[in-house]
Order: C-alpha cells, then sequence, then structure tokens
C-alpha cells in the first residue's frame, strides 16, 4: 500500500510541456548571407537591413526589395571585382542607383527603428 501512495504521488502534477516558441513573431528576418556560384557571400554591416519588427512601422516589403536588389548588385560586383572601398560603401551605405539609394534611406529613417515592445 504505500509503494502505491509513493507512485501516486510521484506523478501527480505531472505533464507534458511543450517547448516555448524561440520567436513569438514570425516575421522573415532579411538574410545576412546568401550562396552565389557556390561561393559563400556576406554583406557588410552597414549594407545589412536592420531588424524590422512589425511595432516600428517599417515599408517592410519594399525595404526588401531593395535589399535583395543591392544584395544582387553587392555579389556581381564583387564577382567581377569592382567593388568600391570599404570606406565608400560606410560612408554612401548602400550601392544602388541614386534614386533608389535615396529612397531606402528615406524608407529607413521612416521606420521607428529605436522603439521596443514593452508589455
Amino acid at each position: 500500500r504505500n509503494q502505491l501512495r509513493l507512485l501516486a504521488a510521484d506523478s501527480l502534477g505531472k505533464r507534458e510541456r511543450r517547448p516555448p516558441p524561440t520567436d513569438y513573431n514570425p516575421i522573415m528576418a532579411p538574410k545576412k548571407s546568401m550562396i552565389v556560384n557556390n561561393e559563400r557571400i556576406k554583406l557588410p554591416k552597414s549594407l545589412r537591413l536592420p531588424q524590422m519588427e512589425d511595432h516600428q512601422f517599417y515599408n517592410r516589403e519594399r525595404l526588401l526589395e531593395l535589399g535583395k536588389l543591392e544584395f544582387e548588385t553587392y555579389a556581381t560586383l564583387r564577382e567581377l571585382g569592382q567593388l568600391p572601398p570599404r570606406e565608400y560603401i560606410e560612408k554612401q551605405r548602400t550601392l544602388l542607383p541614386p534614386e533608389l539609394a535615396e529612397e531606402k534611406l528615406e524608407l529607413l529613417e521612416e521606420g521607428f527603428g529605436e522603439w521596443t515592445r514593452t508589455q
């Protein structure tokens, strides 16, 4: 009888628990690197898009389009060996043509990147 009590006490209150979700926002993050011609190409930090949360009100779709275009431009220039110096890239913050570069920088400024989500 004591053994049954011990077994019952041991199994009380137990249940299988699901692991917590790793990310509460199922938002696709912009990629830092891509594989082009079996070579992994990583964008410089100054060209990468910031992490864009939904509460920061970025125009995510257009920024991702511009980011993809910029990534392709970077990969092409790197393949041809015609990359501008790192100082130029960090100063300009983009490799896009002037009108697209201006649009990208304006869209980044329109968002509220410093906002955090608080409960």
